[in-house]
């Protein structure tokens, strides 16, 4: 019975009716409680019909209950990481405080949690959460495993957050922060990641003079000059 209803549920999530699905992965719970993608399906069911709250705690119970998530009496490493991303999803739709941030962190695999920090911190900027994002940023700052890459990155999202909450001086400190760590130690290319960060870099300045006024501002004007020292053959 729970094998035919979770694969009721599935068809029905499929299909994108969620709260006939939701219906059914509860009744497979009832009988096999312990089926954590069972569980992890009913919090999507759960998302998408509007009970975020639920949604949240329903993924929850997976990070906090290793039965959950377990196959063949073993944590399953990939649906671990899975679960822990997706609550960033979940998060970010409530209220952010640092003490949630705290929490997010504290379920978080040590071998994806700065990544899935990262994401959580996109995930926000995404809704327009910016001052929230920021909390993201400064809990990674306090992450003594970043590398370099990850170093310079962090310092930009810092001012694209900063900017967006029109907090210039400050953005224009976390930029020219992120050009100071890439000229004193180089950034590790890792699958294009120095290039596509120099891209966005390039992007975001550009888009930054665009909502400037004619004349460059000061702050405007030494980022500008900050990544054309570094970069001398690429700004336009």
């Amino acid at each position: 019975k729970a094998v035919a209803n979770r694969l009721l549920g599935e068809i029905f999530f499929n299909q994108n009716k969620y709260g006939k699905a939701l219906k059914r992965f509860k009744i497979a719970l009832a009988i096999a409680p312990n089926d954590g993608e069972t569980q992890y399906k009913l919090a999507w069911s759960e998302f998408y019909t509007g009970q975020t709250t639920k949604a949240k705690n329903s993924l929850e119970s997976i990070l906090r209950n290793p039965n959950l998530l377990s196959s063949l009496n073993k944590i399953d490493d990939t649906f671990h990481d899975i679960v822990a991303k997706d609550l960033a999803v979940f998060m970010a739709k409530q209220n952010i405080t640092s003490k949630q941030i705290q929490y997010f962190s504290d379920l978080q695999p040590q071998t994806t949690k700065i990544d899935n920090l990262f994401f959580f911190g996109h995930e926000l900027i995404r809704l327009g959460k910016f001052y929230e994002s920021l909390l993201v940023w400064k809990k990674l700052e306090q992450e003594n495993r970043l590398n370099q890459n990850k170093l310079i990155a962090l310092h930009v999202y810092k001012a694209k957050s900063f900017l967006e909450i029109n907090n210039k001086k400050k953005a224009k400190d976390s930029f020219v922060k992120s050009i100071a760590l890439w000229k004193a130690q180089g950034c590790r290319d890792q699958m294009g990641d120095c290039e596509n960060l120099r891209i966005s870099m390039k992007n975001w300045l550009i888009q930054w003079s665009n909502e400037s006024a004619k004349k460059l501002s000061p702050n405007v004007a030494i980022v500008f000059s900050s990544f054309y020292k570094l970069f001398n053959d690429d700004l336009q």
